[in-house]
């Protein structure tokens, strides 16, 4: 199992988030942000989320890492970033539902992801 983002990838998780930059690429980001159950300021949080670009510069963080560290474990991205692990699932599952990223098989508890061939298109 892979425990390490490559060193000079680091950098794309690691760095301070002081305000959203707009991402290289735009991605298509579709997956609903919150769920219907959730309370009116879950809800707003999210759309700020997006609005703010937030969503897709992270996103676009962490499908850099996928294609640069294919077979790497959510957690292993998570551990190593100062994004949340919260934060990179929610982007996983963005980055899903548009058909950029798979997931691949699991070890243990732990998933494994690998991008697609429309990922490696979109990649930055």
């Amino acid at each position: 199992m892979r425990d390490l983002v490559a060193p000079e990838d680091r950098d794309l998780l690691l760095e301070p988030e002081v305000e959203a930059k707009a991402p290289d690429a735009e991605l298509p980001l579709f997956a609903p942000i919150y769920h219907a159950g959730d309370p009116a300021t879950s809800r707003e949080a999210a759309e700020l989320h997006s609005e703010s670009g937030r969503r897709e510069t992270n996103a676009t963080r962490v499908l850099r890492l996928v294609a640069r560290s294919p077979g790497t474990a959510t957690e292993i991205f998570g551990r190593q970033s100062a994004l949340t692990l919260t934060e990179v699932r929610r982007r996983l599952t963005d980055l899903h539902h548009a058909d950029l990223v798979r997931q691949g098989e699991k070890r243990g508890r732990e998933l494994i992801w690998h991008v697609t061939e429309r990922g490696v298109e979109a990649t930055p």
